[in-house]
């Protein structure tokens, strides 16, 4: 049948039936058929299509599509299409949304590249999302296709829906019996209970088709929809089989004016004890009568009534029979009837425990227009009481620790009265939380069981992959091990083996989950466990493990934590006390080591991924540790296990600090400081510290560079030191007594300054909001609606990384940031700007401005993502560009505007110099703007510091190496660690060709933004790119005399490709390169590397080097490692590396202090006709090179040229102008600063002294 038949037979359906007569149970029904538009097929509103993630536009058309030998006309969508449907269903089953309804979808999601999707736009080996009911798309989505072709939620995905054919399938929803189906054509494959009324699977006014907030979704046809407000029995859904060419089969409509168009709908008013009817009024109706079980309970209603309430519904009706006669002459043309239930039973039975009597307190209500009687108690199927009818509470005393299941019957005259007993769980641990938290806690202490030491639920132990269910049981077993210095019984556990925590805890923080709460364990992984894997699963939030682990100890890094994050350090063979702290209210997700915060992913959903299911949700209640679907597990050991229901704070944690025989505390005895912020006053030269708890604790010292300054009473949570010095300081916070806080010393730097050294300085750690930022002059300006929903702020939403320091080391305290969330349209030319306005500062009186600043520059997408930093002398009037930062271009066309120079983020201190438009001004403003067109990437900015200093020495220590010899200098040392297998050292030869232009590539680069972009074709590297060798290389200068200087500056271009696994620092030796400083110059790999292996960095560095000034035998060495690891796509290429200094005081060589006679370059200590015809010899017959090359350079431009020689004649037989400083006339020093582009440098000058 085509599909223009497909619409002939429903017209033909509909004049058959104009003859027959019969009663419709009321429904109401939307369908769309997908005829070439988005138009309902039933009085219904059209679809509306909308898009989301990773979907920058609605993209879907119609096209004709085989249904065996039939054809229709279907809808083809693209991932990340959706379309919102206005079902026009009522609210039901007594609740807010509508609780009790079908959704039935016609669908094909088509193989990738096969005859459906030959070009790969469709097809998807991922999840398949088929509804969703939040309206906003702010959440999961509700009902899915999984990766392997299951149909479910929750991880129950049964059934099979393979890519390429027509499924019909079908979603029976019934909130009241607490019921989620699900039916492939018209077979019941999976059902999920315990879903509650006005729930999570309750409708609002519309739902959205094909939609989930975060991309898992696929694209496909549809053929047809439509969704009733009932749910749809097992018998009437295999009634309606599988997919048809047809679409699905309505009910028979019995004329124009039939029921299916009439929507006539009955609903119970429990609050107001009212029923109201409510129908359509077609054309040509004449009058209506409403019947009661038979009976009138109307007068003849005119044709535009369209409405009734009935006031006076009989008590305890159940299936009351309403019916709607249509009048036509004064006969009944059609009758529309429908049942409801005229009374409310309670739905809620709450359950409140008082931990500190082991009380539970029952309550309830009596619901609406019923005959009770009485109310029948029962805990664990045993009557505890038998109370009247006018008794709505009650409280238990129970005898010890447990779960306790609570049950009430509803009793009327003639035994119970409604359907299903009130129920609730209550768990009782007799622990008391503390004053003002409610809540559950639950231990397993694992003492030759898996029970519960509060009276929870046994662990129940399963097994995943790689273990089979078909042959494999869950291996574990409990064993004396030593932890500390003491013995404990521990369990020991298989790789595979899981169990599933029933966790007894309520919904919580305002979601249908439980959205607070705190995990932590007392865990070893033994030396070799990970390596199987590469991963130990930790926990999963789908029980018992029905998708990817949420927390998981990566064998890379040891690291702890999720999605790309993972931090800190769990040692093999080494117990820890491992806690994680979820509190999404607040969106965030933090992990813990041994007590100190090492790991937080913020911007996490309520009710989303870290959810926990409650014990609202049946059999899925609670989560499962040790879990993973694929096999990203280990084996292990576990001591003691704790969970409650509360986010508990870095103090309480802390104060549990690392792990003990004795198992977890359950109350810490005290709460340890947390949260220290330090401020430091740059006009008075005090710095305030502040902190938060320390409750219990029995006091505080507080340390300044190691020495004690104040000691704090316990109730204190401040202090200010006024007698500070100018310098860097550290302050550290300490406790005085036995208390073991996993988190201290607590530590913040300051930063005080002479007020002749600074202009304005600004470390943000003064600020705990952006309101506070604003007030201190740091103005967050938006132009033109930006479209993303952060700005530059100090807050700091997504808990990034501080920005490194000058050594690489992540800045303490606080700093700013500018982070895009979503998707962006603010790019050079929208006329859109996000920027960061400093405070007005005066440089009346410096000749030389400086900025500088800590930055991580994380920039991407096609060269239109840029970090800039303008200036401006007129209060932001006018700007004046002085430095930018470009993500690297890829292929995309038109081709990015932008240059190469700017190429590639920053990492690490910057230095900008503001002296051609902010030198000797009243009034100076700097602003840092960020374009980002895509999410997840930023800009974080610290310690910021403008001054007239510009970076670097004016005495050459070491002189310029740009490896343009072709070779790393024959005086420096290359040579291998002990990690390396010896195949690639240092070396200029660039085999891997990483160079943009070794590779012979034009900008845009030919390898996604990965390429080496800034430096001519002679540089020095180290590339594993093309080879995967296991690195681990050293290049070092020669030794150099420092002893006669008092600053030392190391400067070097470097560009970088890092990643998390390698290492790459620069050392400091001082005995020549014998051994090395423990302490870095700079490390890329100091923790403060936020995103790896994605962009390159450059920066153009000057380190000081405090602790060789006065040292004999200085050298520096650059070292590069892989970790051991082979293939690593990474690289470190430096260019232009040299050594200054200043302060010079005694001997010791100082460089251009050689006076000379400015044009003499033949050396007879006077300005002659020889000196030009020595120049033309020198520079076109092959004549001695001049001695002094700043004599011969006689225009002083940086570089002799003919230019000299003729400005010399025309200086002596022209009339022209002398020669520069020192002039022709008197021996002088060369005025340019040493290495500056017009210091050409002077070795032998006999002529002056």
């Amino acid at each position: 049948m085509s599909f223009s038949t497909r619409w002939f037979f429903s017209s033909f359906a509909i004049v058959l039936l104009f003859a027959h007569h019969a009663e419709l149970k009321a429904q109401a029904i939307a369908q769309w058929d997908f005829e070439g538009s988005l138009d309902a097929t039933t009085q219904s509103q059209p679809l509306v299509g909308e898009f989301a993630t990773p979907a920058f536009e609605t993209v879907f058309d119609f096209e004709e599509k085989e249904f065996g030998e039939d054809v229709a006309e279907v809808c083809r969508f693209e991932q990340g299409t959706y379309f919102r449907m206005y079902h026009g269903l009522s609210p039901n089953a007594g609740g807010a949304y509508v609780n009790q309804y079908t959704l039935i979808l016609d669908v094909m999601y088509p193989e990738a590249f096969g005859p459906d999707d030959p070009d790969g736009l469709l097809g998807t080996t991922g999840w398949q999302a088929l509804y969703q009911t939040n309206e906003t798309n702010t959440n999961d989505g509700d009902w899915f296709v999984n990766p392997t072709g299951g149909i479910g939620i929750s991880g129950n995905y049964p059934g099979s829906v393979p890519d390429g054919q027509w499924h019909r399938l079908a979603l029976a929803v019934d909130l009241v019996a607490g019921t989620y189906t699900s039916y492939i054509n018209g077979e019941r494959v999976q059902q999920n209970t315990g879903q509650t009324v006005d729930g999570r699977f309750a409708l609002g006014e519309s739902v959205l088709i094909f939609a989930d907030e975060s991309g898992e979704t696929a694209g496909g046809y549809v053929s047809s929809i439509q969704i009733r407000d009932v749910a749809m029995t097992d018998a009437e859904l295999a009634e309606m089989g599988g997919p048809t060419a047809e679409g699905i089969p309505l009910p028979e409509c019995l004329g124009p004016r039939c029921c299916l168009n009439r929507q006539f709908r009955v609903n119970y008013i429990a609050d107001s004890n009212t029923v109201v009817a409510s129908w359509a009024s077609l054309e040509g109706d004449e009058a209506f009568e409403l019947l009661r079980n038979g009976e009138p309970v109307s007068e003849i209603l005119s044709a535009d009534t369209v409405s009734f309430e009935d006031r006076d519904p009989p008590a305890g009706g159940a299936g009351v029979e309403y019916v709607l006669r249509h009048l036509q002459g004064g006969e009944e043309e059609v009758s529309c009837s429908s049942p409801v239930d005229t009374f409310a039973c309670p739905d809620r039975l709450d359950c409140r425990v008082d931990q500190v009597t082991s009380t539970v307190t029952l309550g309830w209500s009596a619901g609406i227009n019923l005959p009770v009687t009485g109310f029948s108690l029962r805990r664990d199927g045993e009557e505890i009481a038998a109370l009247e009818a006018t008794e709505t509470s009650y409280t238990d005393v129970v005898a010890e620790a447990g779960r306790y299941n609570y049950t009430v019957a509803i009793l009327g005259e003639d035994g119970e009265i409604c359907d299903t007993a009130l129920a609730c769980l209550a768990v009782v641990t007799g622990i008391d939380l503390g004053p003002g938290i409610e809540g559950v806690i639950n231990q397993y202490d694992f003492s030759g069981d898996l029970s519960s030491s509060t009276g929870g639920q046994d662990l129940l132990p399963f097994i995943s992959s790689p273990l089979d269910p078909a042959f494999d049981e869950p291996g574990y077993d409990f064993e004396d091990m030593v932890i500390g210095e003491e013995e404990a019984e521990v369990a020991s556990f298989t790789r595979g083996t899981f169990f599933q925590l029933l966790t007894g805890f309520e919904p919580n923080g305002g979601g249908g989950y439980t959205n607070q709460y705190t995990l932590i364990m007392d865990v070893m992984f033994p030396e070799g466990s990970l390596l199987e894997s590469g991963w130990a699963a930790l926990y999963n939030t789908n029980p018992p493990a029905g998708n990817d682990g949420d927390w998981f100890v990566q064998n890379a890094n040891r690291g702890i934590g999720i999605s790309g994050n993972y931090a800190g350090e769990v040692l093999p063979d080494t117990w820890h006390r491992l806690a994680l702290v979820v509190d999404l209210v607040e969106g965030s997700f933090t992990s813990y080591i041994d007590g100190n915060q090492v790991q937080q992913n913020t911007g996490e959903t309520l009710d989303g991924r870290f959810s926990l299911y409650s014990i609202n949700d049946g059999a899925l209640e609670g989560f499962s540790i040790f879990a993973d679907d694929t096999g990203d597990n280990s084996s292990g050991y576990v001591n003691s296990v704790q969970v409650r229901d509360v986010a508990m704070p870095a103090g309480e944690i802390a104060a549990l600090g690392g792990p003990s025989a004795e198992g977890i505390p359950v109350l810490p005895p005290y709460t340890c400081p947390m949260g220290l912020q330090c401020c430091a006053d740059q006009q008075g030269g005090g710095v305030s510290l502040s902190w938060e708890g320390g409750a219990g604790m029995d006091g505080l010292e507080i340390f300044r560079n190691g020495e004690s300054i104040a000691s704090i009473a316990v109730d204190e949570s401040s202090f200010i030191d006024q007698g500070a010095p100018p310098g860097d300081h550290v302050y550290e916070i300490r406790a005085t007594g036995e208390e073991k806080c996993g988190n201290l010393p607590l530590t913040c730097n300051v930063l005080l300054f002479d007020e002749e050294d600074y202009i304005l300085f600004e470390g943000f750690d003064c600020y705990r909001t952006d309101e506070e930022l604003a007030a201190a002059g740091w103005e967050a300006v938006e132009d033109n609606a930006p479209l993303e929903d952060q700005r530059w702020t100090i807050t700091n939403p997504s808990g990034r990384a501080n920005p490194p320091s000058a050594n690489g080391k992540p800045t303490t305290g606080g700093f700013v940031i500018s982070e895009y969330s979503s998707a962006s349209l603010d790019v050079p030319g929208s006329g859109a700007s996000h920027d960061l306005w400093s405070p007005s500062f005066s440089t009346v009186g410096h000749d030389e401005v400086w900025l500088h600043m800590d930055a991580s520059v994380q920039l991407n997408n096609n060269g239109d993502a840029v970090f800039d930093v303008d200036v401006s002398s007129d209060d932001g009037a006018t700007w004046d560009n002085v430095y930018r930062r470009i993500a690297p271009a890829r292929m995309v066309e038109p081709l990015p505007s932008l240059d190469l120079d700017n190429v590639d983020g920053a990492y690490g201190r910057l230095h900008v110099d503001l002296s051609e438009f902010a030198a000797d001004q009243d009034s100076v403003r700097f602003r840092l703007r960020h374009f980002e067109p895509t999410w997840d990437w930023w800009i974080a900015v610290d310690n910021v510091l403008v001054d007239d200093k510009a970076p670097g020495g004016n005495i050459e220590v070491l002189p310029l190496v740009d490896f343009s010899d072709e070779a790393v200098p024959q005086d420096w040392d290359v040579y291998p660690g002990d990690g390396s297998e010896g195949l690639r050292p240092w070396n200029v030869d660039d085999i891997c060709t990483v160079s943009l232009l070794n590779a012979g590539l034009d900008f845009p680069d030919m390898a996604d933004g990965r390429q080496l972009h800034h430096f001519d074709e002679y540089f020095a590297m180290v590339d594993p790119v093309c080879t995967g060798d296991v690195m681990d290389e050293y290049m070092v200068t020669p030794p150099m005399d420092c002893s006669a200087y008092e600053q030392v500056f190391l400067h070097a271009r470097s560009s970088i490709l890092a990643s998390g696994d390698t290492i790459a620092e620069i050392l400091l030796s001082l005995d020549g390169g014998e051994t090395w400083e423990e302490e870095p110059i700079f490390s890329y790999s100091a923790g403060g590397l936020s995103v790896a292996g994605e962009e390159p960095y450059y920066n153009e560095f000057v380190f000081e080097l405090p602790r060789a000034a006065g040292e004999i035998d200085v050298a520096i060495g650059f070292h590069y490692s892989t970790g051991g690891l082979p293939g690593l796509q990474t690289w470190w290429a430096l260019d232009d590396i040299a050594v200054t200094a200043s302060g010079a005081d005694g001997p010791g060589p100082q460089p251009g202090a050689q006076e000379f006679i400015r044009g003499d370059a033949d050396d007879n200590g006077s300005l002659q006709l020889t000196d030009g015809i020595y120049i033309l010899n020198f520079l076109f017959l092959g004549g001695a090179a001049p001695g002094c090359t700043e004599s011969a350079d006689a225009d002083n431009n940086g570089a002799v040229q003919l230019t000299d020689g003729i400005y010399i004649l025309n200086f002596l037989f022209l009339g022209g102008a002398d020669t520069p400083l020192p002039g022709g006339f008197a021996c002088g020093p060369d005025p340019d600063e040493e290495g500056s582009p017009l210091d050409s440098g002077c070795e032998n000058y006999s002529s002056c002294p």
